[in-house]
C-alpha cells in the first residue's frame, strides 16, 4: 500500500491509495476498536461514539490501521487524549503504521503488546508489523522521492503535543514509499509507548 498526500481544501493530507472506507469503529465493553484506513470525517464519528450510551464507558482504543488521512487521525489523537483515554496496541493480528500513531500517541497510557520480538528497521508498507513510521508523499512533489516536507513537518507537531518528540527522529528513518518499524522495547524506551502489557 503507497501512502501518499493530496492537496485539497484543508491543506496537505496524509491518505493512503486503497479505496476510501470510514474507519470502523465498534464499541464492546469498555473498549473501542479502530480498524481500517483514516478518512475525512472519521474524527467526527469517533466522537459520536464516545457521547453514544455505550461510549459512556470506553476507557481504552484498540488500533488496527495502516495508517491515512493526518487531519481526522490527530484529531482523533486529540480527543482520545482529552478524554483521557488509553490506547492499545497488540502486534500480534493489529498492525498501527503512519497516521495511526497520531492516534496511538494521544493516549494518556499506551500499551505495545507482543512487540517484543519485532527487529528495529526498514520494511515495506506491506510487511511492517510494529509501530511503523514514514515520511510523508505527494506525486505533485519536486523531490525525487515525491517527499511532502510541510506534511511530515504536521505529522511531528502532533507528536509533540502528544508528548512523543523522539517519534520526530524516527519519521525521517524511512523515505516516503517504505516504513521504519520498531519494537515494543524500543517504544517503551523512547517514551512512545507507556507499557508493554495489555490494558
Amino acid at each position: 500500500m503507497k501512502l501518499f498526500i493530496r492537496a485539497g481544501l484543508a491543506g496537505l493530507i496524509l491518505l493512503a491509495a486503497s479505496p476510501a472506507f470510514a474507519l470502523d469503529m465498534r464499541i464492546s465493553g469498555n473498549t473501542i476498536t479502530l480498524s481500517g484506513s483514516i478518512n475525512n470525517g472519521d474524527d467526527a464519528t469517533f466522537r459520536e461514539h464516545l457521547d453514544s450510551p455505550a461510549g459512556k464507558n470506553v476507557r481504552i482504543v484498540r488500533l488496527n490501521s495502516g495508517g491515512g488521512w493526518i487531519f481526522p487521525a490527530g484529531e482523533i489523537g486529540r480527543l482520545v487524549r482529552k478524554r483521557g483515554l488509553a490506547t492499545y496496541f497488540d502486534v500480534s493480528g493489529s498492525k498501527c503504521a503512519s497516521a495511526c500513531i497520531l492516534i496511538f500517541g494521544g493516549g494518556v497510557n499506551r500499551h505495545y503488546v507482543n512487540g517484543q520480538g519485532i527487529k528495529d528497521g526498514i520494511s515495506e508498507p506491506g510487511q511492517s508489523r510494529g509501530l511503523a513510521f514514514h515520511e510523508a508523499w505527494n506525486p505533485i512533489s519536486r523531490h525525487t522521492n515525491k517527499y511532502a516536507p510541510q506534511a511530515t513537518g504536521e505529522i511531528i507537531g502532533y507528536y509533540y503535543e502528544f508528548g512523543i518528540s523522539a517519534a520526530a527522529k524516527l519519521i525521517t528513518q524511512a523515505p516516503p514509499n517504505k516504513l521504519y518499524q520498531i519494537s515494543g522495547p524500543t517504544a517503551l524506551s523512547l517514551g512512545i509507548a507507556t507499557s508493554l502489557a495489555r490494558p
